[in-house]
């Protein structure tokens, strides 16, 4: 999202917050129905403000260093996989899994969560 988008955006959202004060003032609106319409507000700046941190955060992979670097550990995971026990196994599964599919005579298939998903939770 452009700046100058978010900028407007925001100037927007406070135009909107400023009318429905006035509408209160002038009793057009119950207090009920300006603190639903200020928390609907308030969701739609929490949002703007998400996706602005998200467009200002760093791809982790977009550096090749760092690429390498994290591709020289995956001997080190496969290594400690094999070694980790049953219920290690189900809480790494659990981070990088969204869900398991399962069915009769077939192996189980799983729902692996996105990259953007895994650098959120980090």
């Amino acid at each position: 999202m452009a700046e100058a988008d978010t900028g407007e955006r925001r100037a927007r959202l406070q135009r909107r917050r400023e009318r429905y004060l006035e509408a209160y003032a002038d009793e057009h609106m119950t207090r009920d129905e300006l603190r639903d319409a200020m928390a609907k507000l308030d969701a739609e700046l929490v949002r703007l403000d998400g996706a602005d941190a998200a467009t200002r955060r760093p791809d982790p992979l977009a550096d090749p260093g760092r690429r390498r670097a994290m591709l020289r550990e995956v001997g080190a995971i496969r290594r400690a996989w094999a070694s980790a026990r049953p219920e290690a196994k189900r809480r790494i599964v659990g981070h990088l899994a969204t869900a398991a599919r399962m069915a009769a005579g077939q192996a189980v298939s799983f729902v692996w969560r996105t990259t953007e998903e895994l650098a959120d939770r980090t």
